[in-house]
């Protein structure tokens, strides 16, 4: 799945706006799996831990 499409589907579940700010490769494809229950910091965290040069900010 394209960053962009799990972006999009984020937002959605959690009903949130999310900003990528200059990805490092938008072409990078990613085979990630979540099950109910996690929360949105917890995917980010995945997420961060998967893109590497991930950075994120969570503002209520």
């Amino acid at each position: 799945m394209w960053l962009e499409d799990i972006i999009k589907r984020l937002e959605r579940r959690f009903q949130v706006k999310i900003t990528v700010r200059d990805p490092e490769d938008p072409n990078d494809y990613y085979s990630v799996k979540f099950v109910n229950g996690e929360n949105l910091e917890q995917i980010m965290k995945v997420l961060k831990g998967i893109e590497g040069n991930f950075i994120y900010e969570i503002q209520e």
